[in-house]
């Protein structure tokens, strides 16, 4: 093992063969191909670039690739990301309200048939 790979060597040789694999031909790759890498879905990811827990390289204005250095970066953080399915929901800003009444089926049934005796 050299010495890049000592500093790698706790993503384990399930994860080593595939990083090696989608690295053994292209030195940066696609959103779906990082995505599959890591093992989520692309929304998933996307929200995990746009959250800048994945760094990316831009080509040109919108294209984004990633690089092994990228995707190693992100599998050997050593903080949790917050899961949006398991932390409370934060407060909504802004007021609405609602200018809606709520009417019991039975009252509006009542109404409905006290109109149609009055014809």
């Amino acid at each position: 093992m050299s010495a890049a790979n000592d500093r790698f060597a706790n993503l384990g040789p399930a994860t080593e063969a595939i990083l090696s694999r989608a690295f053994s031909d292209a030195v940066m790759i696609t959103a779906q191909a990082a995505a599959r890498i890591i093992g989520v879905d692309d929304k998933t990811f996307h929200a995990l670039v746009e959250g800048r827990a994945i760094r990316y390289v831009l080509i040109g204005r919108s294209t984004k690739r990633y690089t092994e250095a990228d995707i190693r970066a992100y599998l050997m953080r050593d903080t949790e990301l917050p899961c949006r399915s398991t932390n409370p929901p934060r407060a909504v800003s802004g007021s609405m309200t609602s200018n809606t009444k709520v009417v019991g089926f039975m009252a509006r049934r009542a109404l409905k048939a006290s109109a149609t005796q009055r014809r």
